[in-house]
């Protein structure tokens, strides 16, 4: 059985709830092998603006188990930033969900990726799990913004009263 009719009849069971729904397909099926990018990947989560710490934490905590339980799954953390935003923001976001990971769901660091994916509207972060692959095919998120719309702050912000950084909320 390849990987990724493994990862389909594991995506059928954890979401079942049971392995009678899982059905075999067809010969035809079998053979060819998947040529698209939502063949190896799935969403698992996304997170934006709205986002509450409990929801994310809750969401984290299910990814590092069902990685902890599957060793042959990969987590590529595809964030992007705002249409304003700082320099190095959506890569920060992004190692702040590896880092909770890593420390409290105990998941490998090296079974985890980041993906800078430009800009969006409102900063994003997807959650997509699969197998691993080159960087040509890695996920990257439906969204795009035109760089001509994107304005780069410099300087991260500053809390005024306390003048020091304020940490980006995920």
């Amino acid at each position: 059985m390849s990987i990724a009719q493994k990862l389909l009849c594991f995506l059928v069971i954890s979401f079942a709830g049971s392995a009678s729904f899982a059905q075999q397909p067809p010969k035809e099926a079998k053979e060819k092998e998947p040529e698209l990018i939502a063949d190896y990947h799935f969403i698992f989560d996304r997170y934006g603006v709205s986002t509450t710490l409990k929801s994310r934490n809750q969401s984290l905590d299910g990814l590092a188990q069902m990685m902890r339980s599957t060793t042959d799954l990969y987590v590529y953390i595809v964030s992007s930033g705002g249409r304003v935003s700082y320099v190095g923001e959506a890569t920060e976001r992004a190692n702040v969900l590896k880092k909770y990971l890593v420390g409290v769901g105990g998941v490998n660091a090296n079974r985890i990726e980041i993906v800078d994916d430009g800009h969006c509207m409102e900063w994003e972060i997807t959650l997509w799990w699969g197998v691993k692959v080159p960087p040509s095919l890695r996920p990257t998120s439906s969204c795009y913004l035109d760089p001509k719309k994107v304005k780069i702050i410099e300087k991260r912000r500053y809390n005024r009263r306390k003048s020091r950084a304020v940490k980006p909320r995920i």
